[in-house]
């Protein structure tokens, strides 16, 4: 019982981020401990591993060790142990359960529960000498878990915002994926101000030397952690809208009353638009589709007078070229 208390003492209602404890204390008694290993063994046992290329992983998902103590623990009997973790295979398992079998050996006839804790904690890797994945199931559930034991660290600093130049708790701050931090207030309030003017292309990081190269750009999940639904909304319709007038050589706006969606033309027949909405139209003359054949003209006047200006502009001009493809 001394031992279940001091280890609950030191565990118990998470005052160690690191153990997780909780025991029955009815005969015979049993529990169960989350330990998160070590970070710099995290990293031993990540070498030559490849989970993903563009993410420093430090942290790797808790060990769960589950134990039933006999009567005769500690003086003549072991504690009965199961070890399990997503990142271990069977072979890891039973080499990491010897490691703390050995434990017992040489501390039997004293608490041995303490030094399996820190064994799995500090010393797995001397039994197990890299991790298993088996499924994507497995990467993503490492990748997610180290998110949220960095976002953890990340939140018990403070920092400086680069905006408003006051200090602020990690819990208030954002870190970009440049790596540069300001407070989620300055950021949403700058992010929003670029929205409303219209300004999308300028949603990228705000520190100088940042807006100086344009090469980081603001991500999709930076952006949902810091704008209304409302915001997120218009930046979808504008920048679908600098896409559309930014190509007019694969994308029109379908002119069928009441729609007016973005269509990509087809890659197969020339200048055919098919919206969503069942209406299929020349990218050119945004007429009704009339196949392969020239626009129609109802002004050749116009229409040669436009050529005429375009050619003496520029002999190769990309007008030209446009209105010899449009009328023939």
């Amino acid at each position: 019982q001394c031992e279940m208390d001091a280890l609950a003492a030191i565990y118990g209602e998470y005052a160690d981020d690191t153990a997780r404890f909780e025991y029955n204390a009815a005969q015979p008694v049993s529990g169960s401990v989350e330990v998160e290993i070590d970070t710099s063994v995290a990293q031993q046992l990540l070498q030559n591993i490849d989970i993903d290329s563009h993410t420093d992983i430090r942290h790797l998902p808790p060990i769960k060790m589950t134990f039933t103590l006999p009567p005769a623990y500690p003086l003549i009997d072991a504690p009965q142990i199961e070890v399990s973790c997503c990142w271990l295979d069977e072979k890891a398992i039973e080499a990491a359960k010897r490691q703390l079998a050995d434990i017992w050996q040489l501390e039997r006839g004293m608490g041995v529960l303490h030094s399996y804790i820190d064994a799995l904690k500090y010393d797995i890797q001397t039994s197990v000498h890299s991790i298993s994945i088996g499924s994507n199931t497995v990467r993503e559930t490492i990748l997610e878990y180290d998110r949220k034991q960095k976002r953890k660290e990340f939140e018990a600093q403070s920092y400086t915002c680069a905006i408003c130049i006051e200090e602020q708790s990690g819990k208030h701050c954002l870190q970009l994926s440049c790596g540069h931090i300001f407070c989620r207030n300055c950021l949403s309030s700058y992010l929003g101000i670029l929205i409303e003017e219209g300004s999308v292309n300028q949603l990228q990081c705000p520190d100088m030397q940042c807006r100086k190269t344009a090469s980081t750009p603001v991500t999709d999940a930076e952006m949902q952690e810091l704008l209304t639904p409302e915001q997120i909304s218009r930046c979808k319709r504008l920048n679908e809208q600098r896409k559309i007038d930014g190509d007019r050589t694969r994308y029109a706006w379908c002119p069928r009353a009441g729609c007016g969606r973005g269509v990509e033309s087809d890659p197969q027949i020339d200048r055919l638009c098919q919206c969503p909405c069942g209406y299929a139209f020349c990218r050119l003359c945004l007429r009704t589709w009339h196949g392969p054949n020239f626009c129609e003209v109802k002004s050749v006047q116009k229409i040669v007078e436009m050529y005429i200006q375009a050619v003496r502009e520029d002999d190769n001009s990309a007008r030209r070229q446009k209105m010899e493809k449009q009328y023939g």
